[in-house]
């Protein structure tokens, strides 16, 4: 944007916002500072924070580490006779970033491809439990077959041709194989005749490497056994069934799989024979008589789609009154709708209410990296492309288990693994590159769904990335999306569409932010922002649980947020000695007795400071780090005319501020009149700074240096510029 004056945004933004928020109305306000929580459980190790919230009056804070979940609450700890609530986890601390999540009611659903999904419940501030879900009945897939257990060897007697001899060392094979296809990596041969138990014969699709003997373990069989099946009844759900096979089709190892037939699904409980099993039906057949059996491809033999081996999903959402879920190590492209208003149950049917199953097909192989309610309808975020999924029909139609789903390309952005989030009924997401922050939402001018990329004005906002993690979004009384970069630093992008508003702003502090999340405040009060900040104290790295605190309850100065960070605020103390900053040991921290910034002061190994004068039992002091905040204009221009390389210099200059208490101007204290400079008493109004004298550049740079509240709500002034050289 340096080189592009001629854009209107150019007027609209500023080359440096480092520690101020930007307002939804325009203006700048000093971030608050961060309130000091607790400690992490392990300090030495990575840690996020994931919002709870089951009511806006009733939200909570969990942090999350190796093997553990803690709960927060009110600002603080959660005790239960003394001793902060935990729940015991199976996450590792290598995985914690990448879990996803969903709420409904008290109850939040994790998941995580390498763990089966997980259920966190509350049933009181001091009663949380862990349980995974058991989907009953799961979703199942036709997958590859071992018909062997991987004990039998497989040769074939040549590497190409029709009617090849293939081999097995066992007797393995069953009538019902012919037309089922061998794999062997990228080998792949047909089944057209049954010559015995353990010889058939083939047509090659793809070349075999060699004619030796194929390892047992590494040879399969793709699709389901090749007979007709006749159910004796249909229904209702949880009857036992008894299924015939016109050919040779089972083995005793198909216990446990799932046969869906007729629209319906039955768990295999009993082998009889291997041209009968028996089941528990899961969801209601359509028309199964005997004089009517299906033909061979009309019903699949199919194994659980979510275990250990084959994956769990990897991301999940409630929509339409299903819990979705999608993505596994073995089906990327694969997203699952429970049956209506029963999350646990998958099994597709067909009728309205049952379970959703479809892949989705594309010329690459881009798996779904999140899910997410978006304008009536599901969007798709895959690592190569955008989709919207609706039901048949119009763009609300619901998607049931007697519909197949219409899925739209949106876009071809490519995201990454982070979930959405969603404000303004546009969804809000980060591109695969994790560097561009991208808008999903209704556009007029297309007449539907358009991509625009929000981060195109700032390309540095993200220049290191954007660290993995939930994102969060603060919603009152701003409207801001927040998110950490891979260096530390944490990034809130305002968005206010209404007013064309986007706007990025930096957080810095002592430190790195390495995680956040949102909760709403108390009635009438702000959101709250916590975050998960790493300082170095006395050499060693520690990890806290800090808060950005705008209305802290104890203070009764003229403002009541924090202007310092990792702070604590105390009143009662007396003398001049105060104890208590060991989470500060050997840092400097900034004193504010009352309205009055003290100054900086060493902070002991055993976390004492000195101050020079004696407190008194009145006094209310913060103490915490000091942060500087800045703002810096861009070069002053003018619309359609080129001022580039002409001197310029500020005669006047003014700022016009709210509630503010010092700060400088290019270097200049701000000067305020004489009436408030003894009381430190917030100042509304114009202010004005000296002139900068001439240079080539004519930016303008706001400071707080002092650990003082600050809003400035426009600069103004007299520029004069000279002539070219």
């Amino acid at each position: 944007m340096e080189g592009s004056p001629d854009l209107e945004s150019y007027f609209e933004g500023g080359s440096v916002i480092e520690n101020f928020q930007i307002l939804r109305q325009g203006g700048i306000r000093r971030w608050p500072g961060t309130r000091f929580i607790n400690e992490v459980k392990n300090t030495t190790q990575d840690t996020i924070l994931l919002p709870f919230e089951f009511s806006v009056d009733d939200a909570y804070i969990l942090e999350v580490g190796h093997l553990y979940i803690r709960i927060y609450k009110t600002k603080a700890p959660v005790l239960n006779a003394g001793v902060h609530v935990e729940v015991t986890t199976g996450f590792d601390v290598g995985d914690i970033r990448s879990i996803h999540l969903t709420q409904s009611n008290d109850v939040v659903f994790l998941f995580h491809e390498q763990y089966q999904q997980q259920k966190i419940s509350r049933v009181s501030d001091t009663s949380w439990s862990l349980t995974v879900q058991t989907a009953s009945p799961p979703p199942s897939f036709e997958a590859d077959t071992d018909i062997s257990a991987g004990t039998t060897t497989l040769t074939p007697s040549a590497t190409t041709g029709l009617a090849v001899t293939f081999t097995a060392s066992a007797a393995v094979f069953l009538l019902a194989d012919v037309g089922r296809q061998i794999i062997f990596g990228a080998s792949r041969a047909v089944i057209v005749t049954f010559s015995t138990t353990a010889i058939v014969l083939a047509d090659i699709l793809d070349p075999f490497p060699n004619t030796s003997p194929i390892a047992a373990g590494s040879w399969f069989l793709r699709l389901s056994p090749q007979a007709t099946l006749d159910p004796n009844i249909k229904e209702p759900v949880g009857s036992q069934v008894t299924l015939l096979a016109g050919a040779n089709a089972f083995r005793a190892a198909d216990v446990g799989k799932y046969i869906v037939i007729y629209g319906g699904v039955v768990k295999v409980t009993a082998f009889d024979s291997v041209t009968q099993v028996r089941g528990t039906i899961q969801s209601v057949m359509g028309d199964a008589t005997v004089a009517d059996p299906p033909s061979t491809r009309s019903w699949t033999l199919e194994v659980v789609s979510w275990s250990g081996s084959r994956g769990y999903t990897r991301t999940g959402e409630f929509y339409q009154g299903r819990l979705y879920q999608a993505s596994t190590a073995s089906q990327k492209t694969t997203f699952w709708g429970s049956q209506s208003d029963n999350f646990d149950n998958y099994a597709i049917g067909i009728t309205a209410a049952d379970a959703v199953e479809y892949t989705m097909a594309s010329r690459q192989l881009n798996r779904i990296e999140w899910i997410a309610e978006h304008n009536k309808a599901l969007l798709i975020g895959t690592s190569g492309a955008e989709y919207k999924a609706t039901g048949s029909g119009n763009d609300n139609s619901i998607i049931g288990g007697d519909t197949v789903p219409i899925i739209e390309k949106l876009a071809s952005n490519g995201c990454a693994a982070i979930q959405p989030i969603q404000s303004r009924r546009s969804t809000l997401y980060i591109d695969r590159s994790r560097l561009k922050i991208i808008m999903m939402g209704f556009d007029l001018d297309s007449d539907g769904e358009t991509d625009k990329e929000l981060s195109v004005g700032a390309e540095h906002i993200t220049e290191s990335g954007v660290r993995l993690g939930p994102l969060s979004f603060e919603r009152r009384p701003n409207p801001r999306l927040l998110f950490n970069r891979e260096d530390g630093q944490m990034v809130a992008m305002t968005f206010f569409p209404e007013q064309k508003v986007v706007a990025f702003s930096r957080r810095t502090t002592q430190g790195t932010f390495e995680s956040r999340a949102v909760i709403p405040g108390a009635a009438g009060k702000p959101d709250q922002v916590w975050c998960i900040v790493k300082r170095t104290v006395n050499g060693s790295d520690r990890r806290y649980v800090e808060m950005f605190e705008e209305e802290h309850e104890t203070l009764t100065r003229l403002w009541k947020s924090l202007q310092t960070d990792s702070a604590v605020v105390w009143t009662g103390l007396t003398g001049t000695v105060v104890s208590g900053l060991g989470h500060l040991a050997g840092l400097a921290v900034t004193v504010v007795k009352n309205s009055s910034d003290l100054g900086d002061f060493a902070v002991s190994n055993v976390g004492n400071i000195t101050l020079i004068d004696a407190l008194v039992s009145t006094d209310i002091v913060e103490i915490g780090l000091r942060y500087n905040s800045t703002a810096t204009t861009m070069r002053p221009a003018i619309p359609g005319q080129v001022i580039d390389g002409l001197p310029r210099s500020w005669d006047s200059l003014y700022v016009r501020v709210q509630n503010t208490i010092g700060g400088r101007i290019n270097g200049e204290r701000l000067r305020y009149p004489p009436t408030t400079l003894d009381n430190n008493v917030p100042y509304t109004g114009n202010v004005k700074a000296t002139g900068t004298g001439w240079d080539d550049d004519g930016r303008v740079t706001l400071e707080q240096t002092d650990a003082y509240p600050m809003t400035a709500l426009c600069l103004f002034g007299t520029l004069s510029l000279g002539d070219h050289d």
